[in-house]
């Protein structure tokens, strides 16, 4: 019995998750019968199974609702805003029954009176008839079942058909239940007369019962540690069978690499949730918070679908409700105001997730009234945070920067909702804290979006080695923005000195630099003119900065292991990891370490000077010079490169008339420009490693195949010239060759044809 109270409150908590969103969805478009034979059918099941489990309270509350969802259906009753908040309340009240049988085993003594009389009020108010007893209402669940009207439940769960009358009494003497279990060979007999199609869905929703299992979660975790020490287990074994002659070793060992690659995927997938899980309650949060503040506000959702390391689903939860709550109070104006800005008068809140570069994107986006740069600004000054000078050179994305201050608020009044100026500095803390970011644009009178952008894992990732002096470190790769080496014979003229500060001007711009040896050994880092130097440019809170290193290693996968409490506190560290040869090496917290060392805000120190330069510059496009197969050389814009990897040839695949490759767990369709421009047909020789440039568009990569990267450079977007044939968006004079500029988009759309749908978002 326990076994089956354990599994019937999951999935009621579940079911009732659902119902909100239908009854949401059911106030919008009223006329939504598969919504409410939904909505009927959860709280049927509810009521059925409480019956047999002897819960009583539960069971009689729930059949109350029945009857009012009844007359919904019938049609004798419209659905209407009163319905849904009587039936949400109804819902909430459902869930604090089963919490309180969840934590004590009882039903608890609140009775919820005061929906019973609502929903009786109600019943007697539209309709004359007498409120029909349990027996009656079977009988009619039963009709219309047979009439295709409803589908039957399913047969997993316990429906009890009750022979007592149902009679609401005051009297705790009264109406005890003797509930019978239907024979599962009637609740599975489909109707003849039922639609094919619903046939086909029960059919499908049976199945998928059954192939699906819930697991603990303790039991996933106590998985992915298993896994993380298997992949340190190989890392090693793979690097002592590189340095032996042992053709049955390195056999073993590269066989153990494969399975261990497709366990360690096949147990982070286990992990992974769909962000529609967090987001579930999002429609009737705003749903309340709109009425109360007597706004007209729709939600809209997209890519609900995309997946996320559960550990992190929990941190994102809060910054997402945050944010939403804060588009409600302060983004969208009031229904007059809008109007009188010609503009709907009701509101709009987007919710879309999608991957990107290893990572998912969560963005927020409303149509209100955007943030007023100069108010937060006026903000900061009263608050002390900046001075009248600062606040003068400070760009417009800076000072939208500001929201994220403590303590500062734009809002007129503090409310129960918003307005503390509490809020957002949390956010981004916690965003901070995962390795995540977030980035805001906002356009005064026409909305404002919240970009969050988040690690797909935290347990096993992949990070760059690096060596200062004596030691390795490892910093996570979805910091990493590129390498840059100095030549020992340049170091001198490259490496400048702002207000004392070492820096290097990376095309054109200033980037901060911090030495590693210098910071973490105590000891400045001595250039003695005979060796070049390595710099790690990363992002921190929206602007890069670069770490000097002695050395650069290759990317590893590396298994996140937390510090001890003796390392806890230092801010340059986030985590530790053990390497192939067994030695531990810590990982740098690049943000943790900037901050600490106040290498950010040393940037706003000398970046007016260099802002103004900026403003005042013709506009300029950052590019990839690389060269194809055939010997000529074509650019690609830098922003729509997410990635420049090497691959062995042998390990292309040929399908649907092209190459693919396995990668990052998909599969990453190749092109090569022979094939886009039709100068020859391509195929990969038989050996040897490929340069391949992935492509990225609103979550869809393809790879492009080359021949050489030579170079990144700024182009003048004056320079160009409109290009003249298909895949090709310019051309230019670069470096004194002329360059074609390739046009991204079409890449995609080229190859999607051609591979003919392998092509995956």
């Amino acid at each position: 019995m326990d076994e089956i109270l354990e599994e019937f409150l999951i999935e009621s908590y579940e079911n009732l998750d659902q119902v909100d969103e239908d009854l949401i969805e059911l106030e919008k478009n009223p006329d939504d019968q598969a919504r409410l034979n939904n909505i009927f059918r959860t709280i049927h099941t509810i009521k059925g199974t409480t019956g047999f489990l002897g819960l009583n309270k539960l069971e009689s509350l729930t059949h109350v609702g029945e009857n009012l969802l009844d007359e919904l259906r019938d049609g004798r009753r419209a659905s209407n805003r009163e319905t849904t908040d009587v039936l949400l309340a109804l819902a909430d009240a459902v869930r604090s029954m089963l919490a309180a049988i969840e934590a004590s085993g009882e039903e608890g003594s609140n009775d919820h009176d005061e929906i019973r009389r609502r929903i009786r009020e109600m019943l007697d108010g539209g309709s004359k008839q007498a409120e029909p007893s349990v027996e009656s209402n079977e009988e009619n669940i039963a009709n219309k079942e047979a009439n295709g009207t409803t589908s039957a439940p399913s047969p997993q769960h316990l429906e009890p058909h009750d022979a007592s009358d149902d009679v609401e009494h005051e009297d705790d003497d009264e109406d005890e239940l003797e509930p019978r279990i239907a024979s599962s060979a009637n609740d599975a007999t489909k109707p003849a007369s039922e639609p094919r199609s619903a046939q086909q869905n029960n059919a499908g929703n049976q199945r998928l019962s059954e192939t699906s299992v819930r697991v603990d979660v303790e039991l996933l975790d106590k998985l992915m540690n298993l896994v993380g020490e298997l992949v340190l287990a190989r890392n090693r074994i793979l690097q002592f069978s590189s340095f032996m002659d042992h053709p049955e070793l390195v056999g073993a060992s590269q066989t153990l690499n494969l399975l261990t690659s497709e366990l360690q995927e096949g147990v982070m997938k286990a992990r992974m949730q769909p962000v529609g899980n967090i987001l579930k309650k999002v429609p009737r949060m705003v749903r309340d918070l709109s009425h109360s503040l007597g706004k007209k506000i729709e939600i809209e959702m997209e890519g609900t679908q995309t997946e996320l390391d559960r550990t992190l689903m929990e941190v994102v939860r809060d910054p997402l409700t945050h944010i939403i709550r804060n588009a409600v109070d302060h983004g969208i104006e009031a229904p007059e105001a809008r109007e009188a800005m010609h503009k709907s008068p009701t509101g709009m809140i987007r919710i879309r997730a999608y991957h990107e570069g290893g990572q998912v994107n969560i963005e927020i986006s409303d149509d209100g009234a955007g943030l007023d740069v100069r108010r937060l600004k006026a903000k900061a000054l009263e608050n002390g945070i900046y001075n009248t000078e600062q606040l003068q050179n400070m760009s417009d994305r800076e000072a939208l920067e500001l929201i994220f201050h403590p303590g500062l608020s734009t809002a007129n009044a503090v409310t129960n909702v918003s307005g503390r100026g509490v809020g957002m500095d949390v956010v981004k803390t916690q965003m901070e804290k995962i390795g995540g970011m977030i980035e805001i644009q906002s356009s005064r009178g026409s909305g404002t979006t919240f970009r969050l952008k988040i690690p797909l894992t935290l347990a096993i990732i992949p990070a760059l080695i690096v060596a200062t002096s004596d030691d390795l470190f490892a910093i996570p790769q979805m910091s990493l923005v590129e390498l840059v080496r100095v030549e020992r014979d340049r170091i001198e003229q490259e490496i400048e000195s702002v207000y004392g500060a070492p820096v290097y001007r990376l095309r054109g711009e200033l980037l901060p630099l911090i030495s590693l040896d210098e910071v973490l050994g105590g000891a400045a880092q001595q250039h003695n003119g005979d060796e070049d130097i390595y710099i790690v440019v990363v992002q921190g809170d929206h602007q890069q900065f670069g770490l000097v290193v002695r050395d650069v290693y290759d990317t590893e996968e590396i298994v996140v292991k937390p510090l001890g409490k003796y390392l806890k506190s230092i801010p340059y560290f986030a985590g530790a990891t053990i390497m192939g040869d067994g030695r531990v090496t810590l990982i740098l917290d690049t943000m943790g370490l900037a901050q600490e060392v106040g290498v950010l805000d040393e940037k706003h120190h000398h970046a007016s000077a260099e802002e103004h330069h900026e403003k005042t510059r013709e506009a300029r496009e950052e590019t990839l010079l690389l060269r194809s197969f055939e010997g000529t050389r074509y650019a690609c814009a830098l922003a729509q490169v997410a990635r420049l990897e090497e691959f062995s040839a042998n390990a292309f695949e040929e399908i649907g008339g092209g190459y693919v490759i396995q990668y990052r767990g998909d599969v990453l369709p190749l092109v090569c420009t022979s094939e886009i421009f039709g100068t020859g047909p391509w195929s990969p020789p038989g050996e040897g490693l490929l340069h391949v440039v992935v492509l990225s568009r609103e979550g869809q990569t393809i790879g492009l195949v080359v021949e050489q990267i030579l170079d990144i450079v700024e182009v003048s977007s004056k320079g160009m010239r409109e290009g003249k044939r298909a895949g090709i968006r310019a051309v230019s004079i670069t470096n004194g060759n002329v360059i074609e500029h390739l046009d991204v988009d079409a890449l995609f759309d080229i190859t999607a044809k051609r591979l003919g749908g392998a092509l995956h978002a």
